[in-house]
């Protein structure tokens, strides 16, 4: 597995390597934007802290204001206006974050000893592992299995390293 400068890394079933807040926002909103996708920055100078970045908005120019930014982050889903379940319009990942777990090789070892798919993209965020299993753009209609899926993925309790 490739890791690139700045901690994100590829898998190898995969075919990403990214070294940009720009990248990683055009691959997990990859093809046409429905929605809106939320920029944050959690302790923004300006106070400035959400940004709000339309289907016509250049996405990868944008995510890359939150270049050398802590506690930075874009929504993975897509939605009209704000991130609000009730306004949500297009599913684009299942995702997972496990603060404080930094060893990736024992995470797809679980998935796999779970018969789980190794994941699309991982990130190292500093603070542990983000993974990313990417979808076509998914109509909001489709958040029940969305959901049932992400808390398998994602058990609220566990002492395994997912």
């Amino acid at each position: 597995m490739a890791q690139s400068s700045n901690g994100l890394r590829k898998l190898k079933q995969g075919s990403f390597d990214f070294s940009s807040p720009g990248e990683h926002a055009s691959l997990v909103h990859s093809g046409e934007r429905h929605g809106v996708v939320l920029l944050w920055e959690r302790c923004a100078p300006d106070g400035k802290r959400w940004i709000k970045c339309r289907p016509t908005d250049n996405l990868p120019e944008l995510a890359e204001l939150l270049r050398h930014k802590q506690d930075a982050y874009f929504s993975i889903n897509q939605f009209h206006g704000w991130r609000e379940v009730r306004l949500l319009k297009s599913l684009r990942a299942l995702y997972v974050d496990l603060d404080g777990q930094q060893d990736l090789d024992l995470v797809l070892d679980v998935l796999a000893a779970a018969r789980m798919p190794a994941p699309s993209m991982v990130v190292f965020s500093g603070r542990g592992l983000h993974l990313y299993w990417l979808l076509r753009a998914t109509p909001a209609k489709a958040l029940p299995v969305w959901q049932r899926i992400q808390d398998v993925r994602a058990p609220r309790k566990t002492s395994a390293p997912l």
